[in-house]
């Protein structure tokens, strides 16, 4: 029922639009895997070639633990679905590994990365403080970010660091949760949070800061996470501390 509806809706569309514009070639991006049930049928279709984009994986994504029964149907679903693609793309070296060993199907990585001109502006002089920036979302259940807040407490108690000189600064739509954690560790003189900047700005942060900070899954099995902040990141030219397990994308 599922597949004859997005036929009916999509498919005719989707046809008359590769007819008008000569389109040889069919490009799906998942999320959502919706997109790539319209690339199956248009490719069923047309005879086109097909490729399938994963920016996330779909059956095994990280962010959801489905129960086994649910997890092996939703595979089904996948390799059905996908068995039609060309080829499969993907963000990163695990992801393409897991994909592959799915489909059986050639899987290549296309990564994430940064346009050069955002990063153009160097009249950002440095903060006066040592200032670790942390610019993103928080994924409270899967990024060890305790851990931090732990480390940076012991350190200011054992007059390792002074509170007067040191920044710890969050720019997040988590603001109540990082609040929460700065009162926790008693570290409200030092954690500075706001909320997400319009992009320069980010920016200009980033490249203001002595450190910026990066937090990796905890779960072994999402190796493959590596998201775009990362890649500002470099392009920001400042130190990186990145906090979380061994191996993986991000290493």
């Amino acid at each position: 029922l599922c597949e004859g509806l997005i036929e009916y809706f999509m498919s005719k569309k989707g046809i008359e639009i590769i007819r008008k514009e000569d389109i040889n070639v069919i490009l799906s991006f998942h999320l959502p895997p919706t997109s790539h049930f319209i690339g199956h049928w248009l490719n069923k279709k047309t005879g086109i070639p097909w490729i399938a984009h994963f920016s996330d994986p779909w059956s095994f994504h990280h962010e959801t633990k489905k129960k086994l029964l649910l997890r092996l149907i939703e595979e089904s679903i996948e390799k059905r679905v996908l068995n039609t693609a060309s080829f499969i793309t993907t963000v990163t070296e695990p992801w393409a590994y897991k994909l592959n060993a799915l489909h059986n199907k050639e899987t290549y990585v296309i990564s994430c990365g940064y346009d050069e001109e955002d990063y153009e502006d160097n009249s950002h002089h440095a903060t006066d403080k040592f200032t670790i920036t942390y610019t993103g979302t928080i994924y409270e259940k899967f990024q060890d970010i305790h851990l931090l807040f732990e480390v940076i407490s012991e350190l200011i108690s054992d007059d390792k660091i002074s509170a007067t000189d040191f920044c710890l600064r969050f720019y997040s739509k988590q603001t109540d949760y990082l609040n929460s954690l700065a009162t926790r560790y008693r570290l409200n003189q030092v954690v500075c949070v706001h909320f997400f900047l319009p992009y320069q700005e980010m920016i200009a942060k980033q490249k203001e800061s002595t450190i910026l900070l990066s937090f990796r899954w905890k779960d072994q099995e999402a190796t493959g996470v590596c998201d775009g902040k990362n890649f500002g990141y470099l392009c920001a030219m400042r130190p990186i501390l990145s906090i979380g397990p061994r191996g993986g994308a991000v290493e």
